[in-house]
């Protein structure tokens, strides 16, 4: 079965197994977030999600996601292993604000196929974010080939506790960091590497014909339908790849049978 073309046709409907939806409510929500995210909240509107990231005041992640305005509250989707430190920030940082934070017992999933209320580009190709679907999946080793062919990374797998936001390439800074926003925790790390304009390494999707090319510290890996495969890795700006691993050039996914 065809699941993608370069056109962006028909994908398919994927489980989302590792991502969860935090709920903000309260009448200063959105004034709390503007102030703890990267993202300026006031570009946000219903059906018009913003990607954001939230840091660490040393710079580091903590979460990155897409936030959503559903009927006056705020849908937050993110990776499930950040959501303990998403509710720990509220807690501690929520003072005389009216602004509330509690985990959805929701199952997620994701699909080009079927419209929803949660517009989200993951694997390259617009799709939307569901809270529940029964049907036919398509399989994770496809979702996990399509979203490196798209230079999307899995937080959790390839960041961990010291990776800085713009490590992650200028694909996800336009996407999740607005430099010109104004003042949020974390903001003057960002900002002093932003001015700086150089960062030691990046984040990189390698197109190998093996999974484990030496030298090379692989984050994740997926295998193509033209046995090539696609490894995401952490490179210096003088690395030197060793033979048959190339920088991996593509958005928008390859045609993928499954």
């Amino acid at each position: 079965m065809s699941l993608t073309t370069q056109d962006g046709d028909e994908v398919g409907t994927f489980a989302l197994p590792k991502h969860s939806v935090v709920e903000f409510t309260g009448s200063d929500w959105k004034e709390w977030l503007q102030g703890q995210v990267t993202q300026d909240i006031k570009l946000l509107e219903p059906n018009k999600p913003v990607g954001f990231c939230m840091c660490k005041p040393t710079g580091q992640l903590l979460s990155f996601g897409d936030l959503h305005e559903i009927e006056g509250r705020g849908w937050m989707v993110v990776p499930t292993v950040s959501v303990d430190d998403v509710l720990a920030r509220v807690e501690s940082m929520v003072i005389m604000e009216d602004c509330f934070a509690k985990l959805l017992d929701v199952n997620l999933f994701h699909s080009t196929k079927l419209a929803g209320d949660l517009p989200s580009n993951r694997i390259g190709v617009n799709g939307f974010d569901l809270l529940g679907y029964e049907g036919e999946l398509s399989s994770g080793e496809v979702f996990d080939y399509l979203r490196l062919f798209a230079n999307q990374p899995e937080f959790g797998k390839d960041t961990n506790e010291k990776t800085l936001p713009p490590e992650m390439g200028l694909d996800f800074e336009k996407r999740y960091i607005h430099y010109s926003k104004g003042c949020y925790t974390g903001q003057e790390v960002l900002q002093r590497i932003h001015s700086r304009g150089h960062i030691n390494r990046t984040w990189t999707v390698l197109e190998s014909k093996s999974p484990d090319p030496d030298g090379i510290v692989v984050t994740s890996q997926a295998k193509g339908p033209d046995e090539l495969w696609l490894i995401a890795t952490f490179l210096r700006e003088d690395a030197q790849l060793p033979d048959g691993v190339q920088v991996h050039i593509g958005s928008t996914p390859a045609i993928i049978e499954q």
